[in-house]
């Protein structure tokens, strides 16, 4: 008789299926921006062009208090960088690419989570997260986004200040046209003395 089942089953292709593309390390930087390339998604980054699908894909509820904590500030105006620290595969850098796009905005982005929110019962006007849609929307954001990924390590004099304030000057440039002169208190005063 196991025989006979085993002989009967549905080949492998009619039971799973497999995606098209497998993203075997989800890289955070790959997932903000539209494009299936790094060039399209440079042009999409200066034109605040999320990857919508990042969004889609995403579960809003497990991660909620972390969501809302990140919109609050946003819709706060108060700035903000965040340090994750957890085990590998467990979701940072889907979470920040996501936190991203909806720092980002835009309607298409906020179409999403309203629906996504929608097809959550019992969720009560206070615990949605669309509700940060207008306030955020208001705000002139600024997004430095970057990984640490492949950074420093033995050897490295960079800190932490040096990454931000380099990826901050690029961001502008590449949006503007025109450098950025920023520079930490560190550096004014080493440029001083």
């Amino acid at each position: 008789m196991a025989e006979d089942l085993f002989s009967q089953r549905k080949p492998l292709a009619q039971i799973l299926d497999v995606p098209a593309t497998v993203t075997s390390v989800y890289s955070m930087v790959q997932h903000i921006w539209a494009g299936d390339t790094d060039e399209a998604r440079r042009e999409n980054r200066r034109q605040d062009k999320p990857r919508l699908a990042t969004v889609e894909e995403y579960f809003l509820d497990p991660v909620r208090s972390y969501l809302e904590r990140f919109l609050q500030d946003v819709a706060d105006g108060e700035g903000q960088g965040y340090w994750l620290l957890a085990h590998f595969g467990v979701g940072k850098s889907h979470l920040m690419a996501v936190e991203s796009i909806l720092a980002i905005g835009g309607d298409e982005v906020w179409d999403i989570v309203k629906r996504k929110e929608d097809e959550i019962k019992g969720l009560g006007p206070a615990a949605r997260l669309d509700r940060f849609r207008n306030k955020i929307a208001k705000k002139k954001i600024f997004p430095v986004i970057f990984t640490l990924e492949g950074k420093g390590g033995a050897g490295s004099e960079n800190r932490l200040v040096d990454f931000v304030l380099a990826e901050a000057q690029a961001v502008y440039e590449e949006r503007t046209g025109k450098p950025l002169a920023v520079t930490s208190a560190h550096h004014l005063a080493e440029s001083f003395l």
